[in-house]
């Protein structure tokens, strides 16, 4: 699923600053960013459903705003997934 507006993951180890993060980017006019949206991914990436359904997410959130995006420890594990989905 490709979107039309600009996605933002911000992803680090857990105590790093991602709150930090996330509160600076929804700072930014125009963006919608939230940190450790709810519900959180799963660490095993065996099951796609849960990140197809935060893909969802942001994509309905994406019509109403210029930038969505999201700030957790829990994107490490579906960087891959991510970047592969990026690119279809």
């Amino acid at each position: 699923m490709k979107l039309r507006k600009n996605l933002v993951f911000g992803l680090g180890p857990g105590r790093c600053g991602s709150a930090s993060l996330a509160w600076l980017l929804n700072e930014q006019e125009g963006a919608l960013v939230s940190h450790e949206m709810f519900p959180t991914l799963p660490w095993d990436t065996g099951d796609n459903s849960a990140i197809q359904f935060r893909w969802e997410q942001l994509h309905h959130q994406s019509h109403l705003h210029d930038v969505v995006g999201d700030v957790g420890s829990y994107y490490l594990n579906w960087v891959e997934f991510l970047m592969a989905s990026w690119e279809q």
